[in-house]
């Protein structure tokens, strides 16, 4: 990492000189010891060209990202008990050698289970396969909950519907009001307890900060967590008799880092595409929005300056949430079976 640095910085100090010495460009390129075996002051045997030398910039700025990748997975398996399902070779390789990121997702974080990073292998290489992703996020919220028992055949249900297609189908969900232990004698997670929603909670907005803001948000599909989340937050909220703080999924949401637009556009999406469900479910979801909406407010009108980013959004997008809102007016007189002061409220 070291040396793609320098090379990185060699390359860089060239470019920015290339207009005005050409010959001195040469001389430093080819002094850099650092640098890669396939410099191109080696394969032209000339001064490179202004594209030649941003090419090579950005093909070490790729090596620089994985490498970075590569050091995050070498430290997580050596401070966990990952270590114990690796070979000796395998992890001299990780410690000695760069290898490429098909190595590394195929080889190390796929089959260890480091979902996280799998995400940050796809940013890197901006592989925005949506099926991939979601299977990721999935295994991601299973592994914080999974495997647990619940005394409610509805989160049950809900529980085998989202660890479907993650990567711990084989864990347990136990249909039972009993406690149940695991072979080594722990507790098995109960769900009614809710211990798992700071767990969520800490590990969704950790990732929505490492990805959010750098042209990556496709590993951090809001849509889906969102939809995710809320339906946890449903099932919970009907199986135990401790009620989680309320909007807990939605704070998640807006406390990883996502612009409030873009929340309220995945909310709506929510909305759109269960709009046939019950008038219950229908009011749940008006119900986010409206949260959403009032939270966009409220952070605008708190800031300071006219260049912040929620004050700014609000202003371009007033207009079309001035419509919105008729839109869901109209929803809301239309719903039939809903407890009046519930929807007053809304």
């Amino acid at each position: 990492l070291e040396c793609l640095t320098r090379a990185m910085g060699s390359y860089s100090d060239a470019l920015r000189d290339h207009n005005n010495n050409n010959i001195l460009l040469k001389r430093r390129i080819a002094s850099s010891s650092s640098a890669p075996t396939d410099l191109l002051s080696q394969r032209y045997g000339i001064a490179p060209s202004r594209d030649e030398l941003k090419q090579a910039i950005s093909r070490i700025t790729e090596q620089i990202d994985v490498a970075k990748i590569q050091t995050r997975v070498l430290s997580t398996i050596l401070s966990s008990r990952n270590v114990s399902n690796l070979n000796q070779g395998q992890i001299d390789l990780l410690r000695h050698s760069l290898v490429t990121v098909s190595v590394l997702y195929n080889d190390f974080t796929g089959p260890l289970g480091l979902y996280d990073l799998c995400l940050a292998i796809l940013q890197t290489c901006e592989h925005n396969d949506t099926a991939t992703i979601n299977k990721l996020w999935r295994s991601i919220l299973c592994e914080e909950l999974l495997p647990c028992r619940t005394s409610c055949e509805e989160v049950s249900k809900f529980l085998k519907t989202l660890q479907k297609g993650s990567m711990l189908e084989e864990e347990s969900v136990v249909l039972s009001s009993s406690r149940v232990t695991k072979e080594n004698g722990e507790s098995l997670l109960s769900f009614e307890d809710g211990d798992w929603i700071s767990a969520i909670k800490s590990r969704v907005i950790a990732l929505g900060n490492e990805f959010h803001g750098k042209d990556s948000d496709f590993v951090f599909p809001l849509h889906f967590i969102a939809e995710c989340l809320e339906g946890l937050s449903t099932v919970y909220n009907s199986s135990s008799a401790t009620k989680a703080p309320g909007n807990w999924a939605l704070r998640i949401i807006v406390e990883s880092g996502a612009s409030f637009a873009s929340i309220l556009e995945a909310y709506h999406s929510i909305f759109v595409s269960k709009n046939d469900s019950n008038a219950n479910t229908k009011l749940k979801n008006i119900s986010n929005i409206g949260e959403v909406i009032k939270m966009w407010m409220s952070s605008a009108n708190s800031a300071t300056g006219d260049a912040h980013p929620a004050k700014v959004q609000l202003d371009r997008y007033s207009n079309n949430i001035v419509a919105q809102i008729d839109m869901y007016k109209a929803e809301l007189e239309s719903l039939v079976g809903c407890k009046s002061e519930e929807v007053s409220n809304v």
